[in-house]
């Protein structure tokens, strides 16, 4: 309405909403009777175009023209009712994204945990009781700082220094006490401090770590059968030699396997002997892979000719 001439004289409820009328009109009459029902409420309106509009009503009886009368002093609460509902709708997405992150605590198999850079542990996974060998609670009490490897502190809280200037960690390794007393290696992915939190995920990889250095001494024990052998040992490709040892080295006359390395084997080849090692290089090329045993004349670094018994396979 433009003009308060328009509203005087009408009755006040016809402007309210029918679920609205029988409430406000029973309030009413209960206040002129000197009861007190509420004096503030929440309805709605419509407006004179048709659409209605949420408002709030602070009501008292009042003295008029020497009658008993009701102020009403009503509030448009449309923008209110917006943010309202923009946080119900806030607050629901916010319990639907903390129930599925629930769900990847309690299904992830690696350790997931929420900490801060003091030392303690605020939530963590069910996977980490499984790994740690203690429980939820325990683990909650004890904290984070207690268990790690002694030798591994100092590197770990200069992890947490850089967190806590806004570097994520990525691929941290450490070693944790297990409840048994044993260490376990775990390897980190984390954010950056955020108010002295932190969000973090560790695998165990303690067995991975077992098993590569495994491989590792394996390793250095066949080569070290290699470097120490009686028997010569090369490696080439097409010719060219890869890999040699020291007595094959030896055997040709040469002191050092780098002297070696890279060249061609032809260059070594006694000229009587030529051609029949053309023949092996090529079913070599051709994916023949099967194991030769041949007699091969060849010649050492001083030109002096020397038959060596060779086994070689593809």
């Amino acid at each position: 309405f433009s003009d308060a001439s328009e509203l005087v004289g009408k009755n006040y409820l016809d402007f309210f909403t029918s679920e609205h009328q029988e409430i406000i009109g029973s309030r009413a009459r209960k206040r002129l009777e000197g009861e007190t029902p509420p004096t503030q409420y929440e309805a709605e309106v419509k407006k004179k175009d048709g659409p209605t509009v949420p408002v709030e009503f602070h009501l008292s009886v009042i003295e008029f023209d020497a009658e008993s009368a009701i102020l009403n002093i009503i509030r448009d609460i449309t923008e209110r009712k917006r943010m309202e509902e923009e946080l119900r709708e806030s607050e629901e997405s916010a319990r639907e994204s903390e129930k599925e992150l629930g769900k990847i605590f309690d299904l992830s198999p690696g350790m997931v945990c929420i900490c801060t850079t003091e030392g303690g542990l605020l939530k963590v996974s069910p996977s980490c009781e499984e790994i740690l060998g203690y429980t939820q609670e325990e683990l909650l009490k004890i904290g984070w700082a207690t268990l790690v490897h002694p030798d591994d502190m100092e590197r770990t809280n200069a992890v947490v220094e850089n967190q806590i200037k806004g570097k994520t960690v990525a691929n941290f390794v450490n070693r944790y006490r297990h409840k048994d007393g044993s260490y376990i290696t775990l390897e980190w992915q984390a954010t950056f401090a955020e108010k002295g939190i932190v969000h973090a995920h560790a695998r165990d990889i303690t067995e991975r770590n077992r098993i590569e250095e495994g491989l590792r001494r394996s390793e250095e024990k066949h080569r070290t059968l290699l470097e120490e052998g009686l028997d010569g040992v090369a490696v080439t490709w097409v010719g060219e030699i890869l890999y040699v040892n020291q007595r094959y080295t030896e055997l040709l006359g040469y002191s050092d396997p780098s002297e070696l390395i890279g060249r061609n084997t032809r260059e070594f080849f006694d000229p009587s002997f030529t051609e029949f090692m053309g023949s092996i290089v090529e079913r070599r090329q051709n994916g023949d892979t099967q194991r030769f045993n041949y007699e091969l004349k060849v010649l050492k670094k001083d030109g002096s000719p020397v038959l060596l018994e060779i086994a070689s396979s593809g």
